[in-house]
């Protein structure tokens, strides 16, 4: 039905060892091989005309670092719950973010390949992850015709559940250009 709605969204992230550089007065913050952990909150609230009513609760923890001078590898954890959800739409819930196609231009880290969109979402509470691993030489680049070309290929896990979907896992393989 049509609604309107007074959101509000706040988050913070900390990195125990974020490093940065002065490069006059400015500073430059300088990749990190320490985990990142963020906590998100959402709220709609009744405010004028919106009826939209609940709160949200999100924390991660993601990071990056090199197996080796060419390698690397990435995790990411999340895991969410949404309150006081008597007065919530659809387009409030949490949506997970879904290709559904071989073309991704947002990062295979971020979102979900075979998920259909507005399949991968939920009202309730979620929880899951990605584990990534990044070679300039996996499969593909090991063929001596395809050595020199300018890609990265990597191998991918997800997984997701929400109490609709319960376990949702994909692994897949991709190639593209400073994955």
């Amino acid at each position: 039905p049509a609604h309107h709605s007074a959101r509000l969204s706040a988050g913070i992230s900390y990195n125990p060892r974020a490093y940065y550089r002065m490069a006059g007065k400015r500073k430059y913050y300088v990749d990190t091989s320490w985990p990142t952990f963020s906590i998100n909150y959402t709220g709609c609230f009744r405010l004028g005309d919106a009826t939209s009513h609940f709160h949200r609760m999100a924390v991660s923890v993601k990071q990056v670092f090199d197996i080796s001078v060419f390698v690397k590898m990435s995790y990411t954890a999340f895991a969410g719950k949404q309150f006081s959800t008597k007065e919530i739409y659809y387009p409030d819930y949490k949506h997970f973010s879904s290709s559904g196609w071989m073309l991704n231009y947002d990062g295979f880290e971020r979102n979900f390949f075979t998920g259909v969109f507005y399949d991968l979402a939920t009202d309730k509470e979620w929880f899951g992850g990605a584990l990534n691993y990044n070679s300039p030489y996996l499969l593909l680049k090991n063929i001596p015709a395809l050595q020199h070309q300018p890609y990265d290929e990597a191998l991918h896990v997800r997984y997701l559940w929400t109490p609709t979907v319960k376990n949702y896992l994909e692994v897949g393989y991709s190639m593209g250009m400073g994955n």
